[in-house]
Order: structure tokens, then C-alpha cells, then sequence
């Protein structure tokens, strides 16, 4: 996914995708599809993450931020996620938990809704192949 650990870093780190709210918790995964069905959202699960400490993270949703360094919005909605990767391992090691970006996938009126979503770094925990269905 788009703020996951290059190949050569799989072992570094591992991210975890939230969203600050339920719409973009769900439009995120089907965004590219043309159709979704009432059984497609009724099989996934939304949930609220308490983080207890205020995490270091580093905001795609600031044009200071972004223009500092010389990057734009397809850092947060493009399509090229190896170019996303190496800034998520650069910014992992530079000491950020995490990125705070915009999401891909929503269609609301940003001139009134800011959605945001969050990528964490931690421990990168058990390989796909080990995780439970």
C-alpha cells in the first residue's frame, strides 16, 4: 500500500492505515470500484483507535510542508506507491511514527469536509503469510 516499507525495508517497519472518520474509512478500499454492494460494507468492520501518545507525524496536508520539500499532491493521491514507499522509509528513519496525508478516495466538498487519513509506522509484526484470516 502506499506508505508501506519498500521491499528492501519490509522488515524495518510496518504501517497501519486509519482514517479520522467512517466515510473515509470505507471509500478508501472501494474507490476504484464502480459498484458497491450493501454486502461489501457489511463485511467490513470500522472500529475507533485510542492512540495514547500524540504521534510524530509527518502532514502531506500542509502546502508548507509539501512545497519545503519540493513534492505535491500525488504524494497522497498519485499512483507511483514506490515513490510513497521511499518516503515512508526515509521519513521512518528520520524519526516520524507516522504520515498524515490526504485520502485518495472521497468525493465530499474539501471546502467543507477535511478528510484525513493516517498511516502509523511500528514494529512490523507478523509476515502476511503468518496472520490470521
Amino acid at each position: 500500500m502506499r506508505f508501506d516499507p519498500p521491499g528492501a525495508a519490509a522488515g524495518l517497519f510496518g504501517t497501519c492505515y486509519l482514517a479520522a472518520d467512517p466515510v473515509t474509512a470505507l471509500m478508501e478500499p472501494f474507490g476504484d470500484l464502480v459498484v458497491v454492494t450493501q454486502r461489501m460494507v457489511d463485511e467490513r468492520a470500522l472500529f475507533v483507535a485510542q492512540i495514547p501518545l500524540a504521534p510524530k507525524l509527518a502532514d502531506m496536508t500542509s502546502p508548507l510542508v509539501v512545497g519545503r520539500w519540493k513534492l505535491d499532491r500525488r504524494i497522497s493521491m498519485g499512483d507511483d506507491y514506490e515513490v510513497c514507499q521511499r518516503w515512508a522509509h526515509a521519513l521512518c528513519l528520520a524519526g516520524f511514527s507516522g504520515v498524515y496525508y490526504e485520502p485518495r478516495h472521497d468525493p465530499r466538498d474539501r471546502s467543507y469536509v477535511h478528510p484525513a487519513s493516517v498511516a502509523l509506522f511500528a514494529d512490523p509484526g507478523l509476515p502476511a503469510s503468518h496472520a490470521s484470516p
